[in-house]
């Protein structure tokens, strides 16, 4: 019995122990996207379902991100959706402050051999 109380407070002494004495710190994320303005490209026309839904994430998505960023929705509606798939590839910045919202069928689109894709 002995043997286990020991082993239990050592446990508890190392758990404890181990525990951060600093009581506060900032938050880089919440730095980095302090002021900011996020936007979520949308691969559909204004008025679609895509971008109906991605509106209204848009609305509260900044409430639920560290820092509350103003999320500002953009839509890019060509090629059926590779035109922003493309752009978020190619010409956004990777930092964080672009994302995007794709149709269901873009990442299919090699399988089917359209757009010039193989």
């Amino acid at each position: 019995m002995r043997i286990w109380l020991a082993l239990t407070i050592g446990v508890l002494a190392l758990v404890l122990g181990g525990l951060p004495t600093h009581t506060a710190r900032a938050d880089p994320v919440a730095d980095f996207y302090h002021g900011k303005e996020l936007r979520l490209i949308i691969s559909a026309s204004v008025g679609g379902g895509y971008d109906v839904y991605a509106r209204a994430v848009a609305k509260h998505l900044g409430d639920h991100l560290p820092g509350n960023p103003t999320v500002v929705p953009q839509n890019m509606p060509a090629g059926g959706g590779l035109g922003a798939v493309n752009h978020l590839y190619n010409l956004a910045e990777r930092d964080g402050t672009v994302i995007g919202v794709t149709q269901n069928t873009v990442p299919f689109e090699p399988f089917f051999g359209r757009f010039g894709i193989n």
